[in-house]
């Protein structure tokens, strides 16, 4: 960032010396006092591997629906689906015959290593396709996917549904899954809820308690709605509301096959993100178009349940006549988005940044969990340190902490770095701000200027705190077993109401997103938003200006979001 201030280079880089501000000594170490992880899930909606989908999978390449798409899921710390019918052996149950009207989606069971190969981890076997092949086909199903490494869930051993819980870095996440929908009534296995019985729903109540009892977040799957309607129905939002109300933290629906919007469910004090239908993720339904336009839900939980979620544009295509699972996600993939929008409150709906090449912007929607202006903040961070790193803001101090030692039940950190108690630091994010592949602690703050006088006996004396209260971007990074300055520019023009980083730049090259204030002594919304690309040197030169002004800004990782 250029700087747009009358500061001298040396000036520039005697503040990089001298600022560097270590706790001296560290404190000893001390528990986590929330624990505080999170996990990154990805969440897709029917996989169907029947049908046209498998006849056109080459014998010799199961992988191939999902290369395009593995990438993707196998970076989240868990990636979860909803499988469209049952997987058996070949040699034990025939396959259907295909057919342009065939209802049964039964299909090969060696494709379920092809789904762990994939990435999935997860897959919800609670919709009205799982019994095509009656109950043996059930059992199959469940077998395949266990030997493939791949939880089932939403089933029911006839005492109720148990949920499949899994623990990542020590924070437990609990599913389970239910169907509102089933093609052929009787059988049993799978968990089946009806918003018109009584009984069902407080069954499902008692079930989602259950696992709140065991797991630190919720994640209920819900295959219920009406079939290509772009709204959810009375059945969906009373599952809903019920399902969260009873504890769950996240609700994620399939089953109508084109997507649908995301809501938010304030229950006693609790945000609870709920999202009606995901679509299609692989499928063989080519037509009418929008029931090849999917979405994957981009999910971030920590223990106090869902801190960000995005939708995100998916795409069946075909390859050398092979159905693939594509990831949509730019400017130009939306019309999923557009669908979804309809059903999707306008507080969910964020102008989206892909490409800063691009003169426009595009839809977003999406939830990030909002701490007050000057509240204690803190979150477990990758800083690049070979282990996961708590920062903590309260009081307008900022610290790093690591972990020293690990426990079954929690973490143990000690405090590395501190930023000065001169400074009033204001928000943080991490991101890659300089482009070198490593995680940075990107901060903004009010800090006083140093002053420079001339005694009348000669030389120079430094006052550290003689002059105004400015704001500033400051940047960190862990190096030599250390957290170091990157980056400590001059002043800015006004504080920032926020910052964040994302790979939208040349070649998704990572960019410094600020939001700035429309006042220049305080932080006031709504701002002008400027993005910044890292030059080396003396820190950033401006790559553009996002048209608009706003109010709020967040990046999952991948794009900007703002409105």
């Amino acid at each position: 960032m250029k700087n747009v201030r009358a500061v001298s280079k040396l000036a520039i880089a005697a503040a990089l010396l001298s600022t560097t501000a270590l706790a001296a000594p560290f404190p000893s170490p001390t528990p986590d006092p929330l624990g505080d992880t999170t996990a990154d899930l990805v969440f897709v909606g029917d996989v169907m591997l029947g049908r046209y989908v498998g006849l056109a999978v080459p014998p010799r390449d199961l992988d191939a629906p999902f290369r395009p798409i593995a990438p993707y899921l196998s970076a989240a710390d868990l990636a979860v689906g909803n499988l469209e019918g049952p997987l058996v052996p070949t040699t034990v149950i025939s396959l259907p015959r295909v057919l342009p009207n065939q209802l049964n989606l039964t299909a090969d069971e060696r494709m379920a290593p092809a789904l762990a190969n994939a990435g999935f981890d997860l897959l919800s076997i609670a919709n009205n396709h799982i019994f095509d092949s009656r109950s043996a086909g059930l059992y199959y199903t469940t077998r395949a996917l266990d030997r493939a490494g791949i939880a089932p869930f939403g089933l029911d051993s006839g005492q109720g549904q148990a949920p499949v819980v899994r623990d990542v870095r020590g924070l437990k996440i609990a599913f389970l899954a239910y169907t509102n929908a089933m093609n052929v009534p009787g059988y049993r296995g799978v968990s089946i809820v009806s918003h018109l019985s009584k009984r069902s729903m407080e069954r499902m109540a008692a079930e989602i308690r259950a696992a709140r009892a065991q797991a630190d977040v919720v994640v209920v799957m819900m295959h219920w709605g009406t079939e290509y309607a772009v709204q959810p129905d009375a059945a969906q939002h009373a599952l809903g509301r019920a399902a969260a109300e009873a504890g769950a933290d996240l609700i994620v629906g399939a089953h109508p096959h084109v997507a649908q919007g995301m809501d938010l469910l304030d229950v006693g004090g609790r945000t609870v993100p709920v999202v009606y239908s995901l679509g299609n993720a692989l499928f063989d339904q080519e037509t009418p178009v929008e029931r090849k336009q999917g979405l994957a839900l981009s999910v971030t939980l920590d223990r106090q349940g869902v801190s960000q979620a995005r939708l995100v544009p998916m795409l069946v295509g075909r390859s050398a006549g092979v159905y693939t699972m594509n990831l949509a996600d730019n400017h130009n993939d939306q019309p999923a988005l557009y669908r979804a929008a309809l059903s999707t409150p306008a507080s969910l709906k964020w102008h989206a940044v892909w490409d800063a090449s691009r003169p426009g912007t595009g839809l977003g929607i999406g939830y990030a969990r909002t701490a007050q202006p000057d509240a204690w903040r803190s979150s477990v961070e990758d800083l690049g340190m070979g282990s996961p790193a708590r920062v903590d803001l309260s009081g307008g101090m900022l610290s790093v902490s690591a972990v020293v030692t690990q426990t079954e039940a929690e973490p143990y950190y000690r405090t590395i770095w501190t930023s000065d108690p001169g400074w009033r630091v204001t928000g943080y994010t991490v991101g890659d701000a300089d482009a070198n592949g490593t995680p940075d602690l990107v901060y903004t703050l009010w800090k006083r200027q140093q002053t420079y006088t001339r005694p009348p006996g000669g030389g120079l004396k430094v006052d550290p705190q003689g002059g105004d209260v400015l704001p500033h971007i400051y940047v960190e990074t862990w190096k030599d077993g250390e957290m170091r300055p990157l980056w400590h520019g001059s002043p800015r023009p006004a504080p920032a109401l926020s910052v964040a980083v994302a790979p939208v730049g040349r070649a998704g090259k990572p960019l410094l997103a600020v939001l700035e204030s429309s006042d220049t002594e305080v932080e006031q919304s709504p701002g002008r938003l400027a993005l910044w690309e890292w030059t080396g040197g003396f820190g950033y030169e401006l790559a553009g200006t996002v048209p608009g002004t706003y109010s709020a800004l967040w990046s999952d990782g991948r794009v900007l979001l703002m409105r």
